[in-house]
């Protein structure tokens, strides 16, 4: 029986950190672009790990709890204040990696495109 190990929520960040950082390395993103992308990688990073708790929590407890205002009003299902966090914080982790796909469109070498103007303006 193989028993997994447990991470405390600044480990999982900063293995998800890493992971983002070997993905980049792994595409060849030039060192400087992944060292400017380094806050916007941290925040990946800590977004990715509270989007899977707050996924946990959901699944677990759901989107609505029931709330009543007063003895005298029966009670409605209420959206839970950690189902509108998840909604802002997987929006806000969407746009983030959005960003950091942002620096693998700028990986393409032109040298290695032929569109022909090279053997138009050679004369081939």
């Amino acid at each position: 029986m193989v028993i997994k190990k447990e991470y405390t929520k600044e480990e999982r960040i900063k293995r998800e950190i890493n992971r983002i950082k070997r993905v980049l390395k792994d595409a060849d993103v030039d060192e400087n672009k992944v060292k400017a992308l380094e806050g916007v990688i941290q925040r990946t990073g800590f977004l990715r790990i509270a989007c899977e708790d707050f996924e946990k929590d959901l699944l677990e407890n759901g989107f609505t709890e029931p709330f009543q205002q007063s003895p005298n009003v029966p009670p409605f299902d209420k959206k839970r204040v950690i189902a509108e966090l998840y909604g802002t914080s997987i929006k806000d982790y969407k746009s983030l990696c959005k960003q950091i796909a942002d620096a693998f469109e700028h990986k393409v070498n032109v040298n290695l495109i032929n569109d022909g103007f090279d053997d138009f303006v050679n004369g081939n």
